[in-house]
C-alpha cells in the first residue's frame, strides 16, 4: 500500500514538474513577446516623433514660401497698377495730340 501511494505521489510529482516546465516555457515566451512588443512600441514612438518634427519643419517651410509668394504677388500687383496708370496717362497724351 505504501509503495502504491509512493508511486501515485511520484507520478503526481512528475506531472507537476511537466506542468511547471510548460508554464515556465510559456512564461519565457510571453516575456520575449513583451520585450518584442516594447521594442516595437519604442520604435513607433520614435518614428512618430520624427514625423511630427518633419511635419513642423514642412509647415514652417510652407509658411515661409507662402509669405514669399504673397510679397511677390503684392509687388506684381503694385507694378501692374503702376503700368495701368502709365498706360492711362499715355492714352490721355495720345488723345491730346
Amino acid at each position: 500500500d505504501v509503495n502504491r501511494r509512493l508511486q501515485v505521489h511520484l507520478h503526481e510529482i512528475r506531472n507537476l514538474k511537466e506542468i511547471n516546465q510548460k508554464l515556465q516555457d510559456d512564461n519565457n515566451e510571453l516575456r520575449e513577446l513583451c520585450c518584442f512588443l516594447d521594442d516595437d512600441r519604442q520604435k513607433g514612438k520614435k518614428l512618430s516623433r520624427e514625423w511630427q518634427r518633419f511635419g513642423r519643419y514642412s509647415a514652417s517651410a510652407m509658411w515661409k514660401e507662402v509669405g514669399t509668394y504673397q510679397l511677390k504677388l503684392k509687388e506684381l500687383e503694385t507694378n501692374q497698377e503702376r503700368v495701368v496708370r502709365e498706360n492711362m496717362d499715355l492714352k490721355e497724351i495720345i488723345l491730346m495730340l
